[in-house]
């Protein structure tokens, strides 16, 4: 005769081990996703390897290696109903509707992202950068064309297929000979709060200050590389609240060529000096308080300096209201044009040509100053826009090393009242 102990929690299985059951669960049908989405980014670099060239082994598992960052936010975003399910401290855990119920949850939310990252492999070649929220303003054309599609692209269709039987088999096969196990509150309870923290935590991309968004992938790698280290739900999770703009037709294009260009030739006999090129970016500052203004004080003796030694422009505007407005349209000429910031918007995947672009191409070193550590978003921006190095920290603007090589410098939060050593 077996007692009701044994039977309830195998002689293998301790009570304390016990209680992490429905966590275990948790993680290996969770490493089933991430494993399905490491095999995606392999497929859609293999898929698109010609535009991604110079990509080596090493470079490939680099690249990886940091996309493990942003499956774990997209995974746990897509998922996260899922995760509370599994994490919820109560014994209905036990009752087989309730697992069926748990499976039904993860294939409806699972299914659709699996097809986006599916479809993008082709999508991709169209739009050079992961899909957005707006791909689902295509799926009634879709619908309509799903038998061209097929016949165009039977092959992603089986790819498909094969990775929803292998998640599907996977899963079944992740599922305990019994759910009857031993229900303390006090611990069901703190692994649910442990859950969840670690839930939030991989959902925001870590401890940093700021949740990791697309662009946070520029902090790794080039910019042609970015949609490798992406993933597509990632894409379209964080596209959601953003509004994409409505280009404006004031002008047919004839009408605008005849009322001015809008291109500039420059003379071919010009050359390039290689000199250094210092930007100062200067936030909630105003002309008054310089020397510019004869009936008042100035409180910038070091400007004042530069002024009278080098080419000065009284006819300075600001660039924007924040900082991660006034640094892209200082550096790349985008103006304030949209509600949301260019580089928290839609396009901030999107391929532009600005001054440090413009340097790389004559061999030109480029570095950008902060001091401020919470300059993430700036920080990536420029380096996905060709600055090499980014320093936050402003004790490191005096000990860093500076290669005398022909360069530009870009300082943002500059103050000419410097200590004297």
């Amino acid at each position: 005769m077996i007692s009701r102990k044994s039977a309830n929690n195998p002689p293998h299985v301790t009570a304390t081990a016990s209680q992490w059951l429905h966590f275990g669960l948790l993680c290996k049908r969770l490493l089933i996703v991430m494993a399905i989405y490491t095999i995606l980014r392999l497929a859609f670099f293999g898929y698109n390897i010609g535009l991604f060239p110079n990509v080596g082994l090493a470079k490939l598992l680099y690249i990886c290696f940091h996309g493990l960052r942003f499956d774990i936010s997209a995974i746990l975003y897509v998922n996260a109903l899922f995760v509370v399910g599994h994490l919820l401290p109560f014994p209905f855990r036990k009752y087989k509707a309730y697992q069926i119920g748990l499976k039904i949850l993860f294939f409806v939310f699972n299914l659709p992202a699996l097809f986006f990252a599916v479809t993008d492999l082709e999508f991709y070649k169209y739009q050079l950068k992961r899909a957005d929220i707006g791909i689902l303003g295509t799926a009634k054309d879709f619908a309509l064309r799903l038998g061209q599609v097929f016949r165009d692209f039977w092959f992603l269709f089986i790819l498909g297929f094969l990775l929803f039987w292998a998640i599907a088999r996977i899963y079944k096969s992740t599922a305990p000979k019994t759910y009857q196990m031993p229900h303390k509150w006090l611990a069901q309870i703190a692994i649910f709060i442990l859950g969840i923290g670690l839930t939030i935590l991989g959902m925001r991309g870590g401890v940093s200050l700021k949740p990791i968004k697309p662009l946070t992938a520029a902090y790794y790698v080039e910019q042609n590389l970015v949609p490798i280290v992406n993933n597509t739900p990632f894409n379209i999770i964080h596209s959601i609240a953003r509004k994409n703009i409505v280009e404006p037709t004031y002008f047919s294009p004839q009408q605008l060529d005849s009322l001015c260009n809008i291109y500039f030739y420059p003379e071919e006999k010009s050359k390039f000096k290689p000199q250094n090129v210092v930007i100062l970016i200067v936030e909630s500052f105003s002309s008054i308080y310089t020397g510019l203004n004869p009936s008042g004080k100035s409180y910038t003796p070091f400007l004042d300096s530069l002024a009278q030694k080098g080419l000065l422009c009284t006819n300075a505007f600001s660039n924007g209201k924040q900082s991660n407005q006034g640094v892209p349209a200082i550096l790349a000429s985008l103006p304030v044009l949209m509600h949301d910031p260019y580089i928290a918007s839609n396009y901030q995947q999107s391929w532009i040509l600005g001054i440090p672009g413009l340097l790389k191409r004559r061999a030109t070193s480029r570095h950008f100053f902060m001091a401020h550590k919470t300059a993430l978003s700036i920080s990536t921006v420029l380096q996905n826009r060709r600055v090499l190095t980014t320093i936050t920290v402003a004790a490191s603007i005096i000990t860093m090393p500076i290669s005398m090589a022909p360069g530009a410098f870009l300082t943002a939060h500059f103050y000419s009242l410097v200590p004297k050593k």
